[in-house]
């Protein structure tokens, strides 16, 4: 069996780790001597952000939203949330941008915009990232 993840951050030499109860369960399961691997997680978008955002907050904006699938969704989404302006053809144009390329303070920020306005808007709860094991 693979061993799960762990995510957390380090600030001023000191680890925090994310869903700390789990951690503490499979910590609690292990006897003996162990490795620790420590990886610097880069700085664009991660792939738990990304199961996040469409575990989470895609598939439970489907209906919400009145369209037909998560392709639909996930359009109507960046056109609302992270869009640019642009010059075709001299003319200014808005276009929906994916959010592959953002930094993860930038995905964060777009991912608390959609969460204020579904809750604010259409009365749709989305949980947190923390809330919830998206592994």
């Amino acid at each position: 069996m693979k061993p799960p993840v762990f995510w957390g951050q380090i600030k001023d030499g000191k680890l925090t780790i994310e869903n700390k109860d789990q951690y503490d369960l499979w910590i609690s399961s292990l006897e003996g001597d162990v490795r620790v691997d420590i990886k610097v997680s880069k700085m664009t978008r991660s792939d738990r952000q990304r199961r996040y955002y469409f575990v989470e907050i895609v598939k439970n904006l489907i209906y919400p939203l009145g369209v037909a699938d998560e392709d639909e969704a996930n359009e109507w989404l960046k056109d609302h949330f992270n869009n640019r302006i642009i010059k075709v053809r001299g003319e200014e144009t808005e276009i929906g941008m994916s959010i592959e390329a953002e930094k993860t303070d930038k995905v964060e920020e777009i991912y608390r915009k959609i969460r204020q306005w579904a809750s604010r808007e259409l009365g749709v709860f989305l949980r947190e990232p923390n809330e919830e094991d998206y592994y």
